[in-house]
């Protein structure tokens, strides 16, 4: 059964609410680096690049390979709305839109979810709840987190493929197709969040599932989607030696939730969030309990405890408490992080107000319901105004240089030869610096030997050189080195290094007339 038109647009209506600050205050933060990475992943692929792994125009035309370790799958939904701004939308405005079209996504999904254990009408409520939750506006209004917001737009779909691999009456071949490409989606938004909601996932399962059989299904369905992101994963496994380490090894706890290290306010915000949803979380299991004996569904039953169960356990790994837990789980690599936790009890606090919402006495029913409607309004209260505690307001002229000189924060994915000092306040510098110098400076130079180069090509597509050398030469290019380059000439391949102290490609060629090419592998 589709979704009433009426439903969907009181969702779409409820996310334009959600959307209004972005009308009332500028945008900040990580906004920035993330209104780059569009520009450059859509601009690159509506130009026949069918996988923009490195951008090309990063960090004033120096390149950068972002993409082989960021998610994909927001920037090619965002990609589909890159046409209009050759209409004059702005890049903002389009960051705008697609956040949008993930907010009203995540209505619709969340909906999808809820309709069957609490009715279509309870659904609707919770999902629109879903869209003012304090996790929900934290990423979108404090970190601007692109892709961690259309996760949340997938994540429900998550649970819906759980609930009906745990209450299915045998193996089912469509289950864990339809829980694999539930996984597989969420992966390519956002694999530590997936990670986290995994696990919670994983606690509902048994704590629901009477047998073992939904339980096998689930790893199945788990590796079958890590096979189908391969095409992403495996190069981001290869190529992350290449990148700075320390931009690798962050502690799980470098802007731990629950954590009092570090605090600041950045932790204020996000353990805010955490209190409420817990409170929440707490305060709705408490009333739903009480009136357990109207509940006769003993499947929805069983979930509510899951979800609950679920919920703490999420709460439990956001505590420093549960930091070899999280060694553990970090072994193979920056996996996780605990404040990503807070997505798991957003779900369970989605199912336990969607069926609590059952409970609520109808117009007619006697005067003790408006007490439940007190605490839902209460919560939707709280939900609404920390959105205005969780607003960045930093925008000035800085942020727009920013995405002039296409910064793409150079220390969580700098190449492992670019020197360390060009990093924070001093990669910024050094960008604009470049952006500056850009028309003056030349793209290749020869600094060793004798020899006369023109460049006939400089895009994504590949570097072509006309080289004239009359001794052997060494030709430096401005542009990053990374292992994707490869160089050659005349069938023969040339060596293509990194130059100390910048990082910037150099390749040494022989005496002769030719065209050098340097070209992507991947």
């Amino acid at each position: 059964m589709g979704m009433p038109k009426r439903t969907c647009g009181l969702i779409m209506a409820a996310a334009c609410v959600a959307q209004a600050p972005y009308l009332l205050v500028p945008m900040g933060g990580d906004a920035a680096v993330h209104l780059v990475w569009i520009h450059c992943f859509a601009g690159q692929l509506w130009q026949g690049d069918p996988y923009p792994r490195w951008c090309f125009d990063a960090d004033a035309g120096l390149g950068s390979p972002v993409f082989f370790f960021y998610f994909p799958l927001p920037y090619y939904l965002t990609s589909l709305l890159y046409p209009v701004t050759w209409l004059g939308v702005s890049i903002q405005q389009l960051y705008v839109l697609s956040t949008f079209a993930a907010t009203v996504l995540s209505g619709i999904t969340c909906w999808h979810w809820l309709r069957v254990p609490a009715g279509e009408r309870c659904a609707l409520a919770a999902a629109i709840l879903y869209l003012f939750m304090p996790y929900h506006l934290e990423l979108m209004f404090f970190r601007h987190a692109f892709a961690e917001n259309w996760f949340l737009a997938f994540a429900p779909l998550m649970c819906l493929q759980a609930r009906r691999l745990a209450f299915a009456p045998r193996l089912s071949a469509a289950r864990v197709a339809g829980m694999a490409a539930a996984i597989t989606v969420c992966l390519l938004c956002h694999v530590q969040a997936t990670v986290g909601m995994l696990i919670g996932i994983s606690i509902y399962m048994l704590a629901t599932a009477r047998r073992s059989t939904p339980l096998i299904s689930m790893g199945a369905a788990a590796v079958i989607a890590a096979a189908a992101c391969s095409f992403y994963l495996w190069p981001a496994w290869r190529y992350l030696p290449f990148v700075d380490p320390g931009a690798n090894t962050l502690s799980p706890w470098a802007n731990g939730t629950v954590s009092l290290t570090h605090f600041g306010h950045v932790q204020l915000r996000v353990l805010i969030g955490a209190i409420i949803t817990a409170i929440g979380i707490a305060t709705i299991s408490v009333l739903a309990a009480a009136r357990r004996q109207r509940l006769t569904d003993a499947a929805v039953r069983r979930e509510c405890i899951a979800w609950a169960l679920a919920a703490a356990a999420a709460l439990f790994l956001m505590l420093p408490l549960s930091a070899r837990i999280w060694a553990m789980i970090n072994a193979a690599g920056p996996l996780a992080f605990p404040w990503r936790m807070q997505s798991v009890m957003m779900m369970a606090l989605a199912y336990l107000c969607a069926v609590y919402m059952r409970f609520l006495p109808s117009a007619r029913a006697q005067k003790t319901g408006s007490a439940d409607y007190a605490v839902l309004l209460g919560f939707l209260l709280f939900f609404a105004f920390f959105v205005v505690q969780s607003r960045d307001v930093s925008h000035d002229e800085a942020f727009n240089r920013l995405i002039e000189a296409r910064y793409v924060r150079p220390n969580e994915y700098r190449t492992r030869w670019t020197p360390p000092e060009y990093a924070g306040q001093e990669a910024y510098e050094y960008v604009l610096a470049q952006q500056r110098s850009r028309g003056q400076q030349a793209l290749a130079d020869v600094v060793e030997g004798k020899a006369e180069v023109t460049v006939m090509q400089w895009s994504w597509r590949g570097i072509a050189l006309k080289v004239h050398a009359q001794t052997q030469a060494v030709i430096r290019l401005r542009h990053r080195f990374f292992p994707n380059w490869q160089a050659g000439y005349d069938h023969h391949a040339a060596d293509l290094q990194p130059e100390t102290g910048s990082g910037w490609m150099k390749v040494a060629v022989p005496p002769g007339d030719y065209v050098l090419t340097i070209k992507r592998t991947l």
